[in-house]
């Protein structure tokens, strides 16, 4: 049975990827800040309780591991003095052991003016320093490919998925008595990238099963749904047969709390990312994997997300 040490499984994407490889029946392993992190619906899984930059434990979680996902992420877009710090230990690693690094990549590389469509060859020329930081973090995966470990970089929009709290689209649509309130952070028209969690888990299980077929440096796009709020809000209306009221999003308030809070700066920061379109093309993913990609209609998957309640149906 093969070994995956995941970090960061309390998170959205560590979550969701780590059940979907205990569903193929992998061995899982977990290195988490605290007990109690870990969802109890996981069986047989061991876990070590420290830190990610804790060299000495982070050797202890990975003892017979083959893979190691990369789900871990400074709270708060704190990020300037963590990020690239946890990733070296963690890459390091991979190198010295030769294991596969997974690692969720994000759209934040890119400049918006260069697209709007954008495939694995896309040049990177990222516009923001949180953006720049990305960039930084993926080449040192380059470098970690050069030096013995295998990387897959599997990048995606924004998450939709259940127990997403952080996410932005639980910010963005809330539940009223009369119907939905979706907040517009910028034209309504404008197409956004959405990567449902249970199908992109999926996508990264099926990668990491052929992992022995790829080269030491992988990147692939999911596309994922490339939907407007615009489109959304049809969506959410013919699925719950309720009105969906549409208002503009606060972005005053979060640039008068950017001077106090990083979250707010990081917010405010990647505001752009709302006024031009960056679309994934999946093509070398597809591909790769030489089948259909997983692709939930987003109805399904903003229910399951616990986002809408789908309208009751008349018995016929």
């Amino acid at each position: 049975m093969e070994t995956a040490l995941i970090l960061g499984i309390s998170g959205n994407f560590g979550r969701h990827v780590a059940r979907e490889l205990c569903n193929r029946g992998y061995a899982l392993k977990a290195l988490v800040r605290k007990e109690g992190l870990v969802d109890v619906g996981y069986e047989h899984i061991e876990q070590v309780i420290g830190e990610v930059s804790d060299k000495r434990l982070l050797r202890q979680a990975a003892e017979g591991c083959d893979i190691v996902v990369y789900a871990v992420n400074p709270a708060g877009y704190d990020w300037e003095d963590k990020a690239l710090a946890w990733l070296e230990v963690v890459a390091g690693l991979a190198e010295k052991r030769a294991m596969t690094l997974v690692f969720p990549g994000n759209v934040y590389v890119y400049d918006p003016a260069d697209g709007p469509n954008f495939s694995e060859q896309s040049d990177k020329h990222p516009v923001s320093r949180l953006g720049e930081i990305r960039q930084q973090m993926e080449q040192r995966l380059q470098c970690a490919a050069q030096n013995g470990a295998r990387v897959i970089i599997v990048r995606a929009g924004d998450f939709i998925g259940a127990g997403t709290a952080s996410a932005w689209l639980p910010q963005l649509l809330k539940r009223s008595s009369r119907g939905y309130n979706l907040s517009l952070p910028g034209a309504k028209n404008l197409k956004h990238s959405w990567a449902y969690l249970p199908d992109l888990a999926q996508t990264v299980a099926a990668l990491i099963e052929q992992r022995q077929s790829l080269s030491a440096f992988n990147e692939f796009h999911f596309k994922g749904y490339q939907c407007s709020l615009e489109q959304m809000a049809s969506i959410i209306e013919q699925a719950t047969s309720m009105p969906v009221r549409t208002r503009v999003f606060p972005w005053f308030v979060i640039r008068l709390m950017a001077p106090f809070s990083a979250l707010y700066r990081g917010l405010y920061e990647m505001r752009y990312l709302w006024q031009a379109e960056i679309n994934l093309c999946e093509e070398k993913l597809v591909s790769q994997l030489n089948e259909p990609l997983p692709r939930t209609p987003l109805p399904r998957a903003l229910q399951d997300a616990g986002l809408i309640q789908a309208a009751a149906r008349d018995s016929l």
